[in-house]
């Protein structure tokens, strides 16, 4: 494992028609800027457990932006689970290039009904997931049923604020999308206590910052169980 983990993958590494991210990559410093400082505070919050890990699952990882990441803090297998084949496809590209493919194995699937073992994983990642889904208390239990009983979740979730939506706007990103299911961090963090404790929050840019200039949450679990 290398001493520096990479942050993101090169832009050549996916597909050309895979648009996604090319926002991330269009050179604006906002958007690199606001991306890199969550996966840094995700990383913070997760490093002792990615070294300890033998398992881990990431729900909903998009373009995987942070896999480099993973595999050089990591020797632990890592399924990534999506809904969308885009995503997945564009994402198996990237892992081939980047030499990750024999680390991530990807697979499609919905969070509410996963199509995994109980209690298999060590360590799972959801970001940027539960903003969009209905049926949230389901996705939890089913998060919590193939999680280890010493294993951690760690969850983010934006904050959408007048700050978010702007950025939305100017920059195309951030916060919701219209018309589709919108549940708040604070809908999520109560949410989260009927199946798991939360040992650690933190917003990002900081924790110090309000509500109102904040543009992310994460949440790290521990589960319990649920009633």
């Amino acid at each position: 494992m290398k001493n520096r983990p990479r942050f993101c993958p090169q832009r050549s590494s996916y597909p050309e028609w895979y648009g996604y991210v090319n926002t991330f990559y269009s050179g604006n410093p906002l958007v690199k800027n606001a991306l890199v400082k969550r996966l840094g505070i995700a990383l913070e919050l997760t490093d002792k457990y990615l070294r300890e890990s033998d398992s881990i699952l990431d729900v909903g990882a998009g373009p995987g932006f942070y896999f480099p990441a993973i595999a050089d803090r990591s020797d632990a297998q890592v399924i990534d689970l999506d809904l969308e084949l885009p995503h997945l496809t564009a994402v198996r590209q990237m892992c081939l290039r980047e030499s990750l493919d024999h680390r991530f194995q990807l697979i499609q699937g919905d969070v509410g009904h996963l199509p995994l073992q109980d209690e298999t994983f060590d360590l799972i990642y959801c970001f940027s997931v539960f903003e969009h889904v209905p049926f949230i208390n389901q996705a939890l239990k089913e998060l919590a049923r193939v999680l280890k009983g010493s294993g951690v979740l760690l969850l983010g979730i934006p904050i959408e604020t007048l700050m978010s939506k702007v950025g939305r706007k100017v920059l195309g990103v951030g916060g919701h999308r219209e018309g589709e299911v919108v549940n708040s961090h604070k809908d999520l963090g109560r949410a989260l206590t009927e199946c798991f404790t939360i040992e650690k929050f933190r917003k990002v840019p900081a924790n110090l910052v309000p509500d109102f200039v904040s543009i992310y949450a994460l949440f790290l679990c521990r589960k319990k169980q649920c009633s």
